[in-house]
């Protein structure tokens, strides 16, 4: 062999498979962090806004009024019977 050829090096078998195991799990890791914390604040915390908005002047008479008079009781009927969803026999007018 000519001097001019350089050696390759000897490739890694032992442990590679362990070092590759290492690598992906702390990669998988991070990306599970990551993912985790974007749904933290990206989802739970901004529903959670969403639902203290919208409790903050929220009237329970007020709501069951309107679904009344919609017609949505069975029991109760509506103020307007005219300008009810639906009837008492439960079909649309």
């Amino acid at each position: 062999m000519s001097a001019s050829v350089a050696k390759l090096a000897k490739p890694q078998l032992r442990g590679h498979f362990n070092d590759y195991l290492n690598k992906t799990f702390i990669i998988a890791s991070v990306a599970a962090a990551a993912s985790g914390v974007a749904y933290y604040f990206g989802v739970l915390v901004a529903h959670r806004n969403r639902r203290e908005e919208k409790f903050k002047n929220y009237n329970a008479d007020k709501e069951f009024e309107r679904l009344r008079d919609l017609g949505f009781f069975w029991s109760v009927g509506p103020k307007d019977p005219s300008k009810a969803l639906y009837n008492f026999k439960g079909e649309m007018p």
